[in-house]
């Protein structure tokens, strides 16, 4: 735009890249590039799910996914409700969990359930979530700086 400086793209081209269809995803929220498989994965707040897609954007399997028979009906899901994601350099997942739940008809947070949980890969395997941080009001979102990594500055 010549008035403020900045580009002006001429066209955008639309593609879709993940087809929800015979995916687990219910509202994708959150997504996060595994830079090391080459992967994505995509969560989903409002039924507890992170999901994971091959580079081609092929539904790879359920990540995380609530225990069988939990609701959010007066609680939030024990495994919590991921937004926001963040992944590093040795492909640990990181979640934003806003501690949802659905009370008297109404879907919001439930004060201090929020937390932050990490998911260990184990022989490529993901194991139960781990919380490393919880009392927390809607965390929404997440970022990792590591030690010794580009800061860009």
């Amino acid at each position: 735009d010549p008035g403020s400086g900045m580009a002006r793209v001429p066209r955008v081209a639309r593609e879709t890249f993940i087809r929800l269809e015979a995916t687990p995803l219910l509202s994708p929220s959150g997504v996060v590039h595994d830079a090391t498989t080459g992967n994505w994965f995509v969560s989903s707040v409002a039924n507890g799910v992170i999901a994971e897609f091959a580079a081609n954007g092929g539904f790879v399997r359920t990540v995380l996914r609530p225990p069988e028979g939990e609701s959010l009906e007066g609680r939030h899901y024990s495994t919590g409700a991921p937004l926001g994601l963040a992944i590093d350099a040795a492909g640990t997942l990181y979640y934003a969990d806003l501690g949802l739940a659905l009370d008297d008809g109404r879907f919001g947070p439930v004060a201090g359930a929020g937390s932050v949980r990490r998911i260990v890969f184990v022989d490529g395997e993901p194991q139960p979530p781990e919380t490393i941080a919880d009392g927390l009001a809607f965390p929404d979102g997440l970022g990792l700086l590591e030690p010794g990594a580009p800061t860009g500055g």
